[in-house]
């Protein structure tokens, strides 16, 4: 399965809710491989990456290559999830002074 979260425009120095809040498939039901991809507009954008009350990822910055994820290149983490119900959250935060846009890409295949 893949999560997509497209063209996210994030205001300066805001952090965004959970990216993935609407999407079927972000909590995870049995054990899975877990790779999140994303590339931001500019410098400046980081990424929080929480499965269930663990953090994968914290406040990383992410690449600024101003395009789509490219797989494998913008690989942000690889980790596994053992289920069952598990939330997968993903945060972004913009430290620069003007609007940032990011896409985010989660690939989830189970074992």
């Amino acid at each position: 399965m893949r999560l997509t979260d497209a063209a996210r425009s994030v205001a300066a120095n805001t952090k965004t809710g959970n990216i993935l809040a609407d999407k079927v498939g972000r909590v995870i039901t049995t054990p899975s491989a877990i790779r999140v991809f994303s590339v931001a507009s500019a410098a400046g954008m980081r990424v929080t990456v929480l499965l269930g009350a663990e953090t994968v990822v914290d406040d990383q910055e992410i690449s600024r290559a101003n395009r789509f994820p490219v797989i494998p290149d913008d690989l942000v983490q690889e980790f596994g999830a053992s289920g069952p119900s598990d939330e997968l959250m993903i945060f972004l935060r913009n430290t620069t002074v003007g609007t940032l846009t990011a896409d985010t890409v989660v690939d989830i295949q189970p074992l």
